[in-house]
């Protein structure tokens, strides 16, 4: 029986991620990491077939002796390092560019520390330990997980509008980003595990195994302009107009709101393509929209029920 060891479930890629796995492999038997009693619950209640253990990623024993006893060991958990990073507007790929991924500058980008670790996990056994990278973009779509369901970037854009009371970019909004459905990427990891299962497959290990995978590009503005339609459409601002904000602003409503609204991100997922046969089938941008402002608005105490807005709330 394959065993797997996962950390991260909690969180919304790995949340989704060990559902989709449930569903097309319920015979694996999975081991999964949590930090408290009270998220331990909630992975319980939804799958009770898998083993917990308690703990972090500061508890290098317990998270090498759970190791040791898997197969499969899959990192979903946050590995962020966010900083002051000049402008990058290359288009990587992971293809004939994938040196550029491990060389980019400069040196110290937001998970290269982790990426040489993993791509040199390898080598350092004598191939004893096979290692892939996968390198999402901003995610986006309702995850099917216990506990997080939505993604940082599409709550922090929604949570700014909200507060502002219009759509709002940094500049002229032209700054791109790479997109993908959740469930996407749940997707390509079932395809890579599977592949491991194989002893291998047809799938890149080591030092050619960086997976970008991505549905296409959007524009900063055509990420706000349908989520602002929206927004005025169920009421929660007074119109989808757009206007510009400073950088400042941006980081006083939401916690790296600059980055999260001003940055580049772009590259091509080939290797997933022509090594896995992958390919994104998740629901759009503008399809999930409803459900992610739905859910900020609550937060913000935003939202009015039907028998609120009935009653004249």
């Amino acid at each position: 029986m394959t065993k797997l060891f996962i950390l991260g479930i909690t969180g919304y890629v790995g949340g989704d991620t060990v559902y989709a796995f449930t569903q097309a492999h319920p015979e694996w038997e999975m081991t999964a990491l949590v930090r408290s009693t009270d998220k331990g619950a909630a992975v319980a209640k939804e799958y009770p077939a898998i083993k917990l253990v308690y703990g972090d990623l500061d508890n290098g024993d317990l998270l090498a002796d759970e190791s040791s006893k898997a197969d499969i060991v899959l990192q979903l958990a946050d590995a962020d390092n966010l900083g002051t990073l000049p402008a990058d507007t290359h288009v990587y790929d992971d293809w004939d560019g994938r040196v550029d991924l491990y060389a980019r500058t400069p040196p110290n980008p937001y998970h290269k520390p982790a990426d040489l670790a993993v791509t040199h996990a390898g080598q350092r056994v004598d191939g004893a330990v096979r290692c892939a990278l996968v390198t999402p973009p901003a995610i986006y779509g309702t995850g099917r997980g216990p506990c997080h369901r939505h993604s940082m970037l599409g709550h922090a854009q929604v949570r700014i509008i909200l507060t502002e009371g219009a759509g709002c970019l940094l500049g002229d909004g032209g700054n791109i980003w790479n997109v993908l459905h959740v469930s996407d990427v749940g997707a390509l990891l079932i395809l890579l595990v599977e592949a491991a299962v194989q002893g291998g497959g047809k799938a890149d290990w080591d030092h050619d195994a960086y997976y970008l995978c991505e549905a296409g590009e959007m524009k900063q503005r055509e990420m706000v302009e349908p989520m602002a339609k929206e927004a005025a459409r169920m009421g929660l601002i007074a119109s989808p107009e757009l206007k510009t904000i400073t950088r400042e602003r941006a980081n006083e409503i939401v916690p790296y709101g600059e980055i999260l609204m001003g940055s580049t991100s772009r590259g091509r997922s080939i290797r997933a393509r022509r090594r896995l046969g992958w390919e994104p089938k998740g629901r759009s941008w503008a399809e999930e929209l409803p459900d992610l402002i739905e859910t900020v608005a609550r937060e913000m105490g935003l939202w009015k029920s039907h028998a609120q807005k009935a009653a004249g709330r």
